[in-house]
């Protein structure tokens, strides 16, 4: 295991990262309602909470699961937040039941692309010229479609997603993406 700072560190530039979001949607005007994360290790989840509860935001999380299982998944993000809430000498505890979790789109294992998350990246790629790994944020996105799909949100909420990278992993698996987009386009 690495040096425990190093990954406090990280999640304190996602405390910074929901303070620019909460900015940037002041500076528009928009209201929103949810903020989507990917989640894998929960450094990004674990940083965005804490910023948001800094913050005394009332936008919701929700965390859709690359990796790990929910419960572990939820575990992991009230410790690592609240070890970096100790260590900067905040006094905020974030809960297990601070984030709602969705661990049914992992798949059959983490590093196994989906034919949803494929799905995925081939639609926000045709339709917005952004291009998804296959490991964390397609998968995150093929989670979040499909809560749309399933009503989980209104018409009229504005649901906020953190694309989180991993845009090298799209060589390693780029097979598998052209092969799916190919069979699609036939």
């Amino acid at each position: 295991m690495g040096d425990p700072h190093y990954d406090i560190l990280g999640i304190i530039g996602w405390v910074s990262g929901a303070e620019e979001l909460l900015q940037q949607l002041q500076t528009k005007k928009i209201n929103a309602q949810y903020l989507v994360v990917p989640v894998a290790t929960a450094t990004t989840l674990a940083g965005m909470m804490l910023g948001l509860k800094l913050l005394k935001s009332s936008i919701k999380i929700i965390g859709i699961s690359a990796h790990r299982k929910k419960d572990e998944a939820v575990a992991q993000l009230a410790r690592r937040a609240n070890a970096a809430a100790t260590f900067m000498g905040w006094n905020i505890n974030v809960v297990q039941n601070d984030a709602i979790i969705y661990d049914e789109y992992i798949g059959t294992k983490h590093e196994v692309a989906t034919k949803e998350c494929l799905e995925a990246i081939r639609l926000v790629a045709q339709t917005e010229g952004i291009y998804l790994d296959p490991v964390y944020s397609g998968k995150s996105m093929a989670g979040l479609i499909d809560l749309i799909r399933k009503s989980k949100f209104r018409p009229e909420e504005n649901v906020i997603y953190i694309h989180t990278g991993g845009f090298p992993s799209i060589f390693t698996y780029n097979r598998e993406i052209i092969d799916y987009c190919e069979t699609k386009n036939n």
